[in-house]
């Protein structure tokens, strides 16, 4: 797995010690300009995995020493999938943590032991991430309210395809607002993820559902848009339950823990839902609503879809 966190960087060549102590120095000061070139420099220092072309557009990530249990030789062959993360920090962190976390199970059920398990790195998700929280706020955009933060979304799914995505995926619901926009003007395939969560509730039998989102998401009505065209039936939390949603997620972006009052307002609302409203299953579309419930061990006993989910970025990329 490839992170990077990406800011401005003004340096001559590449020396890891230099670029971290000018990283610290930049972090509390830099601020985005419109055509700021920092991003590419920085991007163009980065080691790129080594991509052969194979059947077509098909893609190969090579890397030393990836091996079978047994010790022959087997390039996983996918693309370089690349993430806009940072909006919020806490989601884009914690999609990393589960695909790691999904590949090191993949990789015990495939034969990897205690003896070979070195050789099982090569076999987790290549992921080149931009965390980048500089972007204006997909929230506050969608309501009109604050600015556009489309700029800033065309400009790292472009700075992910200059340092070698093949597609780009956000870690944030309520961007996909933008999505064609954002494709449109950098030309880069943008993964679809609100449709990939509606095709797995499909693929479930669920026919009423319902959806945990900030108000933007449900302002712009994409992802409403997209599970009625699949024949979903959606159902949305009450006004004064929404309000509860919003305090959640700000909750969580200011680093409350889940378990200090989050979790036990989103188990309300999720219990309202199933014995009110009569939902089979319910979406934790916002990534800050699956970051604090998507773990819960004492949440309502149903169905769950959870927008972060690591099967829909390794399906879209193998």
């Amino acid at each position: 797995m490839v992170v990077a966190t990406i800011k401005r960087i003004n340096s001559g060549n590449f020396n890891s010690d230099s670029v971290v102590e000018t990283f610290v120095h930049k972090v509390v000061t830099w601020k985005p300009k419109v055509n700021d070139d920092g991003v590419s420099n920085f991007l163009s220092a980065l080691p790129k995995p080594r991509i052969s072309l194979k059947q077509g557009r098909q893609k190969t990530i090579s890397a030393a020493g990836e091996a079978e249990p047994d010790g022959n030789d087997a390039p996983t062959k996918q693309c370089l999938v690349g993430v806009v993360g940072g909006i919020g920090p806490a989601a884009s962190v914690r999609l990393q943590d589960i695909i790691v976390k999904k590949d090191s199970l993949r990789c015990k059920n495939k034969g990897f032991t205690r003896e070979n398990g070195f050789l099982a790195d090569s076999h987790h998700t290549p992921l080149l991430v931009f965390n980048n929280p500089q972007i204006p706020n997909n929230n506050r955009g969608a309501l009109g309210i604050g600015p556009s933060p489309v700029d800033a979304l065309v400009d790292s799914a472009s700075a992910l395809q200059r340092a070698g995505a093949d597609a780009v995926a956000f870690a944030c619901t309520t961007a996909y607002t933008w999505k064609d926009i954002v494709s449109a003007r950098s030309g880069v395939h943008i993964l679809d993820l609100l449709q990939l969560v509606a095709k797995k509730v499909v693929m479930s039998g669920c026919k009423r559902v319902g959806l945990l989102d900030v108000d933007g998401t449900h302002a712009s009505g994409r992802f409403k848009a997209c599970l009625e065209e699949h024949g979903i039936e959606v159902v949305l939390p009450w006004k004064s339950e929404q309000k509860m949603i919003m305090n959640v997620v700000a909750d969580i972006k200011m680093g409350v823990s889940a378990a200090d009052g989050p979790l036990e307002t989103l188990v309300e609302i999720v219990t309202q839902l199933v014995k009110r409203d009569g939902v089979s299953a319910v979406i934790l579309g916002c990534t800050e609503v699956s970051s604090a419930l998507g773990t819960a061990t004492n949440r309502p006993d149903i169905t769950y879809f959870d927008s972060l989910s690591t099967k829909e970025v390794r399906k879209a990329s193998s």
